[in-house]
């Protein structure tokens, strides 16, 4: 009995020590021209994480030189080229550039683990 407890336990501790705190966040948006047609291109783009909406001092930066727009629509994986090791134990922002243009000059949009 005692032997299949440990087993057990030792079961459920693995479990929770690959309980983490993602590495990677899926993030999808939608580029439109000013006129609000889907851009089809492929896209250079950065995005940044900073711990406050004002704060000048990102966090962590992510360039990807060739980002694919279908009809308006884009998704990355955020993490896949460098490691995104925030606790997110509390509320970011990110703020993305689009071929040198920062979309929403001044404002990023604020995200969270839940």
């Amino acid at each position: 009995m005692k032997s299949s407890f440990s087993i057990l336990a030792l079961v459920l501790l693995s479990f929770a020590l690959n309980a983490q705190v993602p590495s990677t966040i899926a993030y999808q948006g939608k580029l439109t021209t000013p006129a609000g047609i889907g851009v089809n291109d492929t896209v250079e783009a950065t995005f940044r994480i900073y711990p406050s909406e004002t704060d000048g001092t990102p966090l962590w930066i992510e360039h990807h030189a060739e980002l694919p727009v279908f009809k308006g629509l884009f998704d990355v994986m955020l993490g896949e080229i460098v490691t995104l090791s925030l606790s997110f134990d509390r509320q970011y922002w990110l703020e993305i550039t689009i071929n040198g243009w920062t979309l929403a000059p001044g404002t990023k949009a604020g995200i969270h683990r839940t």
